[in-house]
């Protein structure tokens, strides 16, 4: 797990955990245990099905995200050009985390954006 944190946030920052989140991510582990046993770990998802979904959609992405992640955003950004989108600053892959608080209000945004959209005057009385 060292190895997996400190390539996505930089070396050193599994050792730099606190005690909680070290256990949270040794928890975690066990996600990768599943996804390395699993016959279909990544079942193939066609570019169509992805353009079927009309549901309010937020892509978020972290300012400094690698490349691979950058470039799955950029393509869920060109399959669904409805979504809105959003760069958290000052962030990596793990954005909730390394901005939470640009994380939230991104979040909260995209809701409030949604209920408005989908408020009737009843929501308002």
């Amino acid at each position: 797990m060292r190895l997996f944190i400190d390539s996505f946030d930089g070396p050193g920052t599994f050792d730099a955990l606190s005690p909680e989140r070290r256990a949270a991510v040794m928890h975690n582990a066990r996600f990768f245990k599943a996804l390395t046993s699993s016959s279909d770990p990544f079942p193939n998802l066609p570019k169509a099905a992805v353009r079927r979904l009309h549901m309010p959609i937020l892509i978020v992405r972290g300012e400094n995200t690698d490349e691979l992640h950058k470039l799955d955003t950029e393509e869920l950004g060109r399959l669904l050009p409805n979504a809105r989108r959003v760069t958290i600053p000052h962030a990596g892959h793990g954005s909730p985390r390394q901005n939470p608080d640009a994380f939230n209000a991104a979040v909260l945004e995209f809701y409030h954006h949604v209920l408005l959209q989908n408020a009737t005057p009843s929501v308002f009385h």
